[in-house]
């Protein structure tokens, strides 16, 4: 008896030691993402929208990104296509249309911007994890309140 509790425990100890049995399976597949922009308050500029995938390209090298003219206080951007995955989106109301975050001599934006999650950080801009979220529907929606200046 005390053979077959031994062979027991050896065999749970292996079970529970194979990361394929407790490895949560990833997601695989494309969705469409709609990105909406609310509180824009002019239509001056462009509308700059980035996906970013990845912590150590956020904010420097977007996966994907789209512009658009803007035309009201709120725009929808559509991304097709899009594997599943983790995301983080950053909006800019680009008014000069240079692609950059403009700032006053002290710092603060002088464009429009806004964060995935309707995150702000406190001395700059939110973290990927603070911005990112789970991208794993076919459809789905983010709203996204641009501010401007100082966050609110």
């Amino acid at each position: 008896m005390k053979t077959l509790g031994c062979i027991f425990l050896a065999l749970l100890l292996v079970i529970l030691s194979t990361d394929q049995i407790w490895a949560q399976p990833t997601p695989s597949g494309t969705g469409t993402l709609i990105v909406v922009v609310t509180g824009i308050n002019n239509n001056e500029g462009q509308l700059l929208v980035a996906l970013y995938s990845d912590n150590e390209e956020y904010l420097e090298t977007p996966t994907i990104g789209a512009s658009r003219v803007i035309t009201g206080k709120e725009e929808f951007i559509r991304f097709d296509g899009l594997p599943y995955g983790s995301y983080a989106v950053v909006v800019l109301q680009d008014l000069n249309n240079d692609k950059e975050m403009n700032k006053n001599l002290i710092g603060i934006p002088t464009e429009g911007y806004g964060f995935s999650n309707n995150v702000m950080g406190k001395c700059g801009p939110p973290s990927f994890d603070q911005a990112s979220f789970a991208f794993d529907d076919r459809y789905e929606t983010k709203i996204i309140d641009i501010q401007y200046g100082i966050p609110k």
